[in-house]
């Protein structure tokens, strides 16, 4: 705990000197920065079914339904640094669904936190699999990782890809790869 506090600390300190050696001009974009920022990390909320999806159909589809390419920006819960990509969806319905906004939104609100990419996917799963019951969720993740980027260029990362699964798509490989096949 005395690490985290000396390290909050030190940020606090060197957050402080830099916005004492702003001009006036250059105080309005800073504070946009810093806005932005703590809107980031400051998302703490617990995500919950009743959030993004509180008009749910009931529908009677007995196909999947793909979703590709939502954008997001996160940051690194170990670095502080940015990670951004796009969130590739196979959602295999049950008996309900939501409007195709609703998963933007709820992209939207689970990546502005501190997180990880493989938890990020697990969450979002978990998340539309609590709200909709479907017989399976499949979500692959591609990102860019500013914080290997940033350290070192040779030894950048390039694009990290993360999947994650639940129901249907843990069972039937074949649909598994029917959904790879349709992330663009």
């Amino acid at each position: 705990m005395e690490n985290n506090q000396s390290i909050s600390t030190d940020v606090t300190i060197v957050l402080g000197e830099y916005l004492e050696s702003l001009t006036e001009i250059d105080t309005a974009e800073a504070q946009k920065i810093a806005e932005k920022f703590l809107f980031q990390i400051k998302n703490k909320i617990q995500v919950n079914e009743n959030l993004c999806f509180d008009s749910i159909k009931s529908i009677s589809h007995d196909q999947p339904v793909y979703l590709n390419g939502i954008k997001f920006i996160s940051l690194c819960e170990h670095h502080l640094m940015p990670f951004y990509g796009s969130v590739n969806l196979a959602i295999y319905p049950n008996n309900k669904i939501a409007g195709i906004s609703k998963f933007s939104e709820l992209i939207l609100k689970l990546s502005n936190k501190l997180n990880l990419q493989e938890t990020f996917g697990k969450e979002i799963v978990e998340v539309l699999s609590n709200s909709l019951d479907p017989k399976g969720v499949f979500v692959q993740i591609t990102a860019t990782h500013l914080c290997s980027d940033i350290t070192d260029v040779r030894t950048a990362s390039g694009e990290v890809v993360t999947t994650y699964s639940s129901g249907i798509y843990e069972l039937d490989h074949t649909l598994r790869a029917e959904a790879l096949t349709n992330f663009k």
